[in-house]
């Protein structure tokens, strides 16, 4: 019982109003939604098991999936959010390379929940993706921060942590930490 108030309890949180919102061929900063949507695909078929692991408040449960393509459309719900290649975001971002890390940052003047994205490659494409996004209004803040590791092109784990802190409610807590084996 548990188990199932802490999944919708996440479930609930991290939902938010999809407004289909599609920039029509442009592209101008990484191309998030299809990596999810060629990982989605990928790791279904890779026969791999997704250990989970979900704190709320400091109440932890543990639980352990054969992901298929539903499963994990779900699970990649909240890294859609980051995606930058959304009209109102088109041209609020500053992209600048170090090294093997790409980095998107929000611009002083540009408004927009995702401050930054951080991609690192390596000679075997995309080792790790990061991120902040955070929103404050006037009755509610909420950050999160995530991270998504690769292992030979494939998504080997990934972390959310953050808060939601709402006016007359207690601010929430949350990590969920998932690895694939």
């Amino acid at each position: 019982m548990k188990q199932i108030f802490l999944m919708v309890s996440l479930s609930i949180l991290f939902s938010c109003a999809e407004t289909g919102e599609k920039v029509l061929g442009v592209k101008e900063y990484f191309d998030l939604d299809s990596l999810l949507d060629s990982q989605i695909v990928l790791l279904a078929e890779a026969n791999q098991q997704m250990n989970k692991q979900v704190v709320l408040d400091g109440v932890q449960e543990n639980a352990v999936f054969d992901p298929d393509t539903t499963r994990l459309k779900g699970e990649f719900k909240i890294f859609r959010e980051f995606d930058l290649n959304k009209t109102n975001y088109v041209g609020a971002y500053e992209e600048s390379t170090s090294g093997n890390k790409v980095r998107y940052e929000l611009k002083p003047d540009q408004k927009s929940p995702v401050r930054f994205l951080e991609i690192e490659t390596g000679s075997d494409g995309i080792r790790q993706i990061e991120g902040l996004f955070v929103e404050d209004k006037e009755i509610y803040q909420h950050r999160r921060e995530i991270k998504i590791s690769f292992s030979d092109g494939l998504i080997s784990a990934y972390s959310i942590r953050g808060f939601q802190d709402m006016v007359m409610k207690d601010t929430v807590h949350f990590q969920t930490d998932v690895r694939f084996q």
